[in-house]
């Protein structure tokens, strides 16, 4: 797994933000979370953004990728949620989120077990 932390100027009002990104890749699919670190623009507010940003530095195809987000500064049980976006031109778009409890592909659920050993 890598592990990151992704630093990045908020389209939506220019502050210096950053979150951590973990990135496990198996069998041609890519996991990626974005985890809210407290500093500047949330994960759930920049998700379109970070994604975007992220892709590009990795250079991965979006449609070989699951993403997710976390907020562990705020939970004392941490929640994972999944997010789908639409892409154009490489630009993740429209994101819509799913509660882990939702996630049934197996490997996502592998990632997500993983991240929250990672994360405590």
């Amino acid at each position: 797994m890598e592990v990151f932390k992704h630093k990045f100027k908020s389209s939506i009002n220019g502050t210096k933000s950053s979150c951590d990104v973990y990135v496990y890749s198996k069998n041609e699919k890519n996991y990626i979370l974005f985890a809210n670190t407290g500093e500047g623009t949330s994960v759930t507010n920049a998700s379109e953004q970070i994604a975007t940003e992220v892709i590009n530095l990795l250079r991965f195809d979006p449609k070989d990728c699951e993403f997710f987000e976390t907020y562990p500064e705020y939970q004392e049980e941490m929640y994972i949620d999944n997010i789908t976006y639409n892409w154009e031109n490489n630009k993740a778009l429209h994101p819509t989120w799913t509660f882990e409890n939702n996630v049934s592909d197996l490997e996502s659920t592998k990632f997500i077990k993983l991240v929250k050993k990672l994360i405590k």
